[in-house]
């Protein structure tokens, strides 16, 4: 039997979507900002703010929680803000030894802090200036030093 243009047959519906609901409700969210007033705290020596803690509060992974920083803008502020406080806790706590300083140092690197020794590799050897002495001086001095009899 032909189809016609009205038939519903030809209606294509959307997919339903599969997998659990989303934990990402408003709850979630304000429960996460909770947890940065409780642990973000910079004049009280509380627990450091990190995304494992964050997670352990939420109930998720990690990978939970930074799969809802790239689709939450609300979210994506929330991780900021506790990168933000974990850094400043890490450098305010450490210059007063209240945190381990190989610790602090590791995840301090986490966010951009590095040790650095700048080394110049541009160095020119300028020759020395002769202040009164003779070629032959120079030469005499030479001479002496590399001899191996006069070593």
């Amino acid at each position: 039997m032909p189809t016609t243009p009205d038939d519903t047959s030809l209606i294509i519906k959307p997919k339903a979507k599969m997998g659990r609901p989303t934990k990402l409700t408003p709850q979630a969210i304000a429960t996460a900002w909770e947890y940065l007033q409780v642990t973000g705290d910079i004049s009280a020596f509380q627990l450091l703010p990190t995304i494992e803690g964050l997670a352990e509060a939420l109930d998720v992974t990690r990978e939970t929680l930074y799969d809802w920083e790239k689709v939450n803008d609300d979210f994506s502020d929330i991780i900021k803000r506790l990168r933000q406080k974990q850094a400043q806790k890490l450098i305010q706590n450490s210059l007063v030894n209240k945190y381990n300083p190989l610790i602090s140092k590791l995840l301090l690197s986490k966010h951009g802090y590095v040790e650095r020794t700048e080394q110049d590799t541009n160095i020119k050897v300028v020759s020395p200036i002769l202040s009164g002495m003779a070629k032959k001086q120079v030469e005499a001095e030479i001479d002496v030093h590399s001899d191996p009899d006069n070593l």
